[in-house]
């Protein structure tokens, strides 16, 4: 009996009161900066694992099929080559397929993520429900972003200062635009949910960014 209690204390009952604990915050209209950030790094967690089983399941998928190589090889001749001269990255057209292809099935998890985020926002936009609970749901999106856009970054700097062909993965030029875009959810994110938590025009900025990014999945190879 002692054994079984032990373990349910260390399983099941933790998790629950953990995973209550993080509900609790995410519909709490007074919730700190503190509690939220509590649910910041559930996410992240969470989207990191979703991630590594994403790209495990489409890279191998797609890796070098005629479609996607002829895709990246246009996108190249579009715009690609400009881009890599513009932001001084040294990288020839073999490179940059061999870069591209690796990066592509990360691309895909981060649609999929975005669309996620931005379904927390519809009973908020579409008066659903109960006002305070279409909000919270939105405020979840919210942070469901943070969380992901936490984890990238710190997945991203660990890759460029760690692994054997991190400033290849990672060029300087593409880490300071993704440090400077997650800055900005990460920096506003809390104190916009302080202060404007109930705002629909908040929760319409919140569902336009992450639904317009997940849409770029129908354009990824056209």
């Amino acid at each position: 009996m002692v054994d079984i209690s032990l373990q349910q204390i260390l399983t099941g009952t933790r998790m629950n009161v953990i995973s209550q604990h993080l509900i609790d915050i995410t519909f709490n209209p007074n919730a700190t900066a503190y509690e939220l950030f509590q649910v910041v790094v559930f996410f992240a967690i969470i989207w990191f694992v979703i991630f590594y089983i994403l790209k495990a399941i489409i890279r191998p998928l797609v890796n070098n099929k005629a479609w996607l190589l002829t895709a990246i090889e246009r996108d190249y001749d579009r715009a690609g080559k400009k881009m890599l001269a513009e932001l001084r990255i040294t990288m020839d057209k073999e490179q940059f397929i061999n870069w591209a292809m690796n990066d592509w099935p990360r691309m895909q998890a981060i649609y999929i993520q975005h669309l996620v985020g931005s379904l927390f926002c519809i009973p908020s936009l579409f008066g659903i429900g109960d006002p305070s609970v279409a909000s919270s749901l939105a405020i979840c999106g919210v942070l469901s972003e943070m969380g992901w856009e936490f984890q990238d970054a710190v997945e991203m700097l660990l890759v460029r200062a760690f692994h054997k062909n991190g400033k290849t993965i990672w060029p300087d030029s593409i880490v300071a635009i993704f440090l400077v875009h997650h800055s900005l959810a990460s920096i506003i994110g809390v104190p916009m949910i302080l202060h404007y938590r109930d705002n629909r025009s908040f929760h319409w900025l919140c569902v336009s960014l992450c639904y317009c990014i997940s849409l770029l999945s129908l354009l990824d190879v056209v």
